[in-house]
């Protein structure tokens, strides 16, 4: 594994360490042994208000709303989404952000994996994840 690659998964306020902060309250707070838009609708607006109490604007609800829709059963892709918004607050990251995405979300994808339940593992078969990466990524540069 690289340093970038390490970086990404171990570093100080990177994917990774979203991913599993993220996965972890997913599973113990909101999870009812389905993905449901509930419960995923629940972490996003979780994640969300700790940006508020943090003092950051926070995504519009109708984004999340957005977001849940199509991803609700792709845990993976909603913390993308939310490592991706982390980002817009860093300029300087922003264009890294979007040019990585791919290795962003196979981070992403792969410490979810370790800390979901084994018959929740997500398979990231890349059929049209580069798509679904930029629409995810389009819907929250919406607002901005």
């Amino acid at each position: 594994m690289g340093l970038f690659k390490y970086m990404l998964r171990k570093g100080s306020g990177s994917p990774g360490a979203t991913t599993r902060v993220m996965t972890e309250n997913y599973y113990k707070l909101f999870y009812n042994g389905e993905h449901s838009f509930e419960s995923a609708e629940a972490l996003l607006n979780f994640r969300n208000n700790a940006y508020i109490v943090q003092g950051l604007s926070g995504i519009d609800e109708s984004i999340i709303g957005q977001l849940v829709e199509y991803y609700y059963k792709d845990i993976p892709m909603l913390i993308f989404s939310m490592s991706f918004y982390e980002n817009t607050k860093k300029p300087d990251q922003l264009k890294l952000f979007v040019n990585q995405r791919q290795l962003i979300y196979n981070v992403i994808n792969e410490e979810y994996n370790k800390l979901c339940p084994a018959n929740k593992k997500n398979k990231a078969d890349g059929n049209d994840l580069d798509t679904d990466l930029l629409i995810c990524i389009n819907l929250i540069m919406s607002e901005m």
